[in-house]
Parts: C-alpha cells; structure tokens; sequence
C-alpha cells in the first residue's frame, strides 16, 4: 500500500527555498562524484542542507547541477526521492509524479534519465534528472 504524501503550504515553501538555494548555487556532478568517493558521510552532511523532509516520511534531495555526461549535457535538476522508514522499497510512482510537480520538474516520462539507487543498506531512492528549460 502507498503511503499519503502531503504537499501543503509549509512545505510548498521550504520547496521553493530549496529551488531558489539551487538556482543561485549550482554543483557540477563531477565535483560531487569525487566528494561522495572521498568523504561520504561529509558529502551526505552537505547534502542535508539541500534536502526537504515531506509528509508522511518523505525524504528530497534537489539540486541544479552540471552534468557533463547527461543526455545531453549541461545544467540539470537533479532530485532524489526516498522514505524515511519502508527499508526496500522506494517511494510509489504517483507520490514522485506529484513531488516532481512540486518542484516544477518535468514528468518521470518527460526527464532525461530516471533510476533507483541504493543509498545505503535497505534504503531506496528515485532519482530524476532533468535539463533545466
């Protein structure tokens, strides 16, 4: 069964935060890559800054970053998706549908790439990478 996920005016607001911290401090991806090989749990920490918690036990990690390898490359919104507290499962597609609506991301359709990583043991994240239009 999905969980509720709740999108309501708080949490619309530490979205658009979040946007606009991304938008005015893009990454590159490369950087990033070489951050979480050397230092993971110090990457995971700086990340935390770019991460939202949403109702009921949704985890999102957005930033804007270059991607030089992205089909094709350049500037992207890149947002990763988890639960909190379901280990082995991933957030259902309708809740990442309605939380990429929410940070005004194109449908998992419509993005670049899509894929399910492991972010650690029992823990499942949606990743979506889109250009920025």
């Amino acid at each position: 069964m999905a969980r509720p996920l709740i999108i309501g005016p708080e949490e619309r607001q530490a979205i658009a935060e979040l946007i606009a911290m991304a938008a005015a401090s893009p990454t590159d991806a490369r950087v990033a890559m070489t951050a979480a090989a050397t230092d993971l749990a110090a990457y995971r920490d700086a990340m935390a800054m770019r991460t939202v918690m949403l109702p009921i036990g949704f985890i999102v990690t957005y930033t804007r970053e270059f991607q030089p390898h992205a089909p094709p490359p350049g500037l992207c919104h890149h947002i990763s998706i988890g639960l909190m507290d379901a280990p082995g499962r991933g957030p259902s597609p309708e809740a990442v549908e309605m939380i990429l609506e929410a940070f005004a991301m194109p449908a998992m359709a419509d993005s670049d790439k899509v894929w399910l990583e492991d972010i650690e043991p029992g823990r499942k994240a949606v990743n979506v990478l889109a250009l920025v239009a």
